[in-house]
């Protein structure tokens, strides 16, 4: 939680200075907001790609994984279930 916050306000703060930033240049606003909106796109398009072709090669070995760590998680359970 606390992680998320501070991720959450360092994100604002680095906004903030871009704002300022540009209002110093006393660049127009619109074309700024269109420029930071393609960037935005443009970038997150590439990573929903790059995410979607590691998620497709790792498909095959992610359900065996998740399989074993399941009957590892039950076994420790019934392990601390008769223990205590």
């Amino acid at each position: 939680m606390v992680a998320s916050v501070a991720l959450g306000l360092s994100i604002s703060l680095d906004e903030l200075a871009i704002g300022f930033a540009f209002g110093l240049l006393r660049l127009p606003v619109l074309p700024v907001i269109a420029l930071i909106a393609l960037q935005t796109f443009i970038v997150s398009q590439i990573g929903m790609r790059v995410g979607d072709g590691i998620g497709q090669r790792l498909e095959r070995r992610a359900e065996p994984g998740a399989g074993v760590v399941l009957t590892l998680l039950v076994v420790g359970l019934v392990v601390a279930k008769l223990a205590g």
